[in-house]
C-alpha cells in the first residue's frame, strides 16, 4: 500500500494515512509535511503558463511589487501612529512574500522577507509586543548575522523580559559589529549601561 496518493484529475497529493498508521508519530509528521511541500510545488507548476518552470533569476516582478507596496503602507502607518495596522500590514507582506514561487531564488525571497522582519520588528517594540518582536529578530539574526541592530535588538527584548545575562551577550555582539560605526556602538554602548545595573 502507497503512503502517497496522487489524483490525476485534480492534481492534488495527499497522505494515505492507513499505510503510515504503524510510522512513530514524529515520522507521520515528517511525512506529512513533505507531502504538503510537494503539494504546494504541485499547485504552482500546475498554475505556471509554461510547460517548465522559468530559470531561478527570473523573478516575478508583479508580486515583489505588491509585496514592497504593502510594507511600504505598513511603513507609512506606522510613521503616522496607527502602529497596530502597521503590524497587520507587514504580517500580510510577509505571508505573500514566503508564497513566492519555489523554483525562484531564494536569496531573493530572504532578503525581501528580512526587510519585513525588519520593519514589523521595529512596530512591535513600539506595541511593547515584546515576545512577538524577540520571534522576528530571532529569525533576523539567522538570516543577517553581521548587521549589528539585530542583536541590539534581540538585547532589548532580552531586557524587558528580565534576561539581563542573556541580553548582555547579545549587546557584547553587537557592540563587536558596531565598532566602525560610531553612532550604533554609542547607542549600544548606552543599553550596556543601562542594563548594567541589572547585572
Amino acid at each position: 500500500m502507497d503512503a502517497l496518493v496522487f489524483d490525476p484529475v485534480t492534481k492534488n497529493f495527499s497522505v494515505n494515512e492507513a499505510a503510515i498508521a504503524d510510522w512513530s508519530k514524529n515520522d507521520q509528521e515528517d511525512y506529512a509535511f513533505e507531502v504538503e511541500s510537494l503539494q504546494v510545488l504541485s499547485k504552482q507548476l500546475v498554475a505556471s503558463t509554461t510547460d517548465v518552470p522559468p530559470p531561478s533569476n527570473q523573478i516575478n516582478s508583479n508580486l515583489s511589487k505588491q509585496v514592497e507596496k504593502m510594507r511600504e503602507t505598513g511603513l507609512r502607518e506606522s510613521k503616522a501612529g496607527k502602529d497596530l495596522e502597521a503590524a497587520r500590514l507587514l504580517s500580510m507582506a510577509l505571508e505573500m512574500a514566503l508564497k513566492r514561487p519555489l523554483w525562484e531564488a531564494s536569496q531573493y525571497q530572504m532578503s525581501q522577507v528580512a526587510a519585513i522582519l525588519d520593519s514589523r520588528c521595529d512596530v512591535y517594540i513600539k506595541l511593547n509586543k515584546w515576545a512577538e518582536a524577540f520571534a522576528d529578530v530571532q529569525l533576523l539574526a539567522t538570516l543577517q548575522p553581521n548587521e549589528w541592530s539585530n542583536f541590539y535588538r534581540k538585547a532589548r527584548c532580552l531586557r524587558r523580559i528580565e534576561k539581563y545575562a542573556e541580553a548582555r551577550a547579545c549587546l557584547t555582539t553587537a557592540a563587536e559589529l558596531s565598532k566602525n560605526n560610531p553612532a550604533a556602538a554609542a547607542k549600544v554602548k548606552d543599553e550596556i549601561e543601562a542594563i548594567s545595573s541589572f547585572l
